[in-house]
């Protein structure tokens, strides 16, 4: 069954904090990835041999930007120091997964006929991914 795009909950935190705040995000991904290896050999046959190699995971969002929201405070202090900031990408407002990234792009944009937005960038800092 698939899932509404207005339950998602995409919330941070700053490490040794108890409290996730949400994002206030108009769009959302979350990807994951494994690097593929080449082994083949010349037992290989005439095909590709590979195994899994690292995997990864990273999370964008485009948010809302507000002077007065308290998470843009946490975001700007993360671009700034480079803390982790562990995060929860919830697809349906209560399940998914939870990981460990950090802030590697803050990019702010808007016009005249529209509101600021925020788009950042957040990749994983080695930390294993675990499910909710």
């Amino acid at each position: 069954m698939a899932e509404v795009g207005y339950t998602k909950v995409v919330s941070v935190k700053t490490t040794g904090s108890t409290l996730y705040v949400a994002l206030p995000g108009s769009a959302a991904s979350f990807d994951f990835s494994g690097e593929m290896l080449d082994i083949t050999d010349f037992s290989s046959t005439g095909w590709r041999s590979r195994v899994r190699g690292l995997k990864d995971y990273s999370c964008s969002v485009t948010n809302f930007f507000g002077s007065t929201v308290a998470v843009m405070a946490t975001l700007r202090s993360a671009i700034l120091t480079g803390v982790s900031l562990d995060i929860r990408y919830l697809p349906d407002g209560t399940k998914g997964v939870q990981g460990r990234v950090l802030l590697e792009s803050y990019n702010m944009s808007g016009d005249v006929g529209g509101v600021e937005s925020l788009e950042i960038s957040l990749p994983s800092d080695g930390t294993a991914l675990t499910t909710l």
